[in-house]
């Protein structure tokens, strides 16, 4: 599209929808009418955020208007396609957080005692100390803008968040709305029934374990098929990792980790502890997070991975 066609392209579509004074369609979307005219009129090209409230408003996809608007301009037919498909998933995961806050403000999840619990699982994902209201999140989501990946993960600890304090997000369809885009869990019947394991030890199959403490729901997104288990945290020695004595963390079974994973580790047979682990030829370093604590210096024979933690849940008392 040329880009003195745009500005025609906006006038017919805000037509379709019904409003021939531009004044009311400025009052609709809260564009100042002075700027709706200059980019009718091809005087001012849109600013992409100017551009996601247009979306919203006349039904056309966020990328479309992007390369409408010549943003993509000079680009390879493969490049606009990739372009536009990253700005179509930053897009719809900022729709579906949006959807998850609003949801939770007007189920009032978002008082301060529930926010410390989000709070810290936000911090582990995004790296940042977010101010403790809503807005204080939406003005991290804009300011920082942070890439895809994380964005999954931020919806992730938002579902978690009320399945804590909610049991389930009843009053949305969320899931079923960005299902197709693969960012929000599953509706919580198809979550997957994860054993809490009173102790597990090493070589123990985790589906012959009998003392069972109870059970945690986890999403099928994040199990990917893999056989999972949950442990109780008992002691701080991965506190530094903001996981606390009486935390339920989840893991995956696997008997190897890189350096970087937290593991759920025996050692010479005894019953499993967490720690990340670092092995070199005959000697492994068991090393927790706790600033007060030594690593531990294990020979690699009496060591045995028995799993990867994936996520760690709190319940306030």
């Amino acid at each position: 599209m040329k880009s003195n066609d745009f500005g025609q392209f906006i006038e017919s579509k805000r037509l379709e929808k019904g409003y021939k004074s531009q004044r009311k369609f400025a009052e609709k979307t809260g564009i100042s009418s002075a700027t709706l005219s200059r980019i009718e009129n091809n005087i001012q090209t849109p600013t992409p955020e100017t551009l996601k409230t247009l979306s919203e408003h006349l039904n056309v996809g966020y990328a479309d208007l992007l390369e409408k608007a010549e943003y993509f301009k000079g680009l390879s037919s493969d490049q606009k396609e990739h372009m536009k498909n990253f700005f179509t998933m930053h897009y719809e995961l900022d729709n579906s957080i949006e959807l998850l806050i609003s949801t939770f403000e007007k189920e009032g999840l978002f008082t301060n005692e529930n926010l410390m619990f989000l709070l810290k699982a936000l911090e582990t994902t995004t790296g940042v100390k977010l101010e403790c209201s809503a807005e204080g999140f939406r003005k991290y989501l804009k300011e920082e803008d942070p890439d895809i990946e994380i964005k999954k993960d931020i919806i992730n600890d938002l579902y978690n968040f009320s399945t804590q304090f909610k049991g389930t997000l009843g009053a949305t369809n969320v899931a079923e709305e960005r299902a197709s885009y693969g960012t929000v869990p599953h509706n919580p019947s198809t979550m997957v029934r994860t054993p809490i394991l009173g102790s597990i030890a090493a070589g123990q199959p985790i589906n012959r374990i009998e003392h069972i403490e109870g059970y945690e729901f986890v999403s099928p997104e994040l199990v990917r098929g893999r056989e999972a288990f949950c442990l109780k945290v008992r002691g701080d020695s991965m506190s530094g990792d903001h996981i606390y004595d009486g935390d339920i963390v989840i893991a995956v079974v696997q008997n190897e980790v890189t350096s970087s994973d937290i593991a759920v580790v025996a050692i010479n047979g005894d019953y499993a502890t967490l720690k990340r682990v670092k092995c070199n030829e005959n000697i492994c370093m068991l090393i927790p997070s706790n600033p007060q604590m030594e690593p531990i210096l294990v020979e690699a024979e009496q060591v045995k991975v028995i799993g990867k933690i994936i996520e760690v849940r709190r319940k306030l008392s």
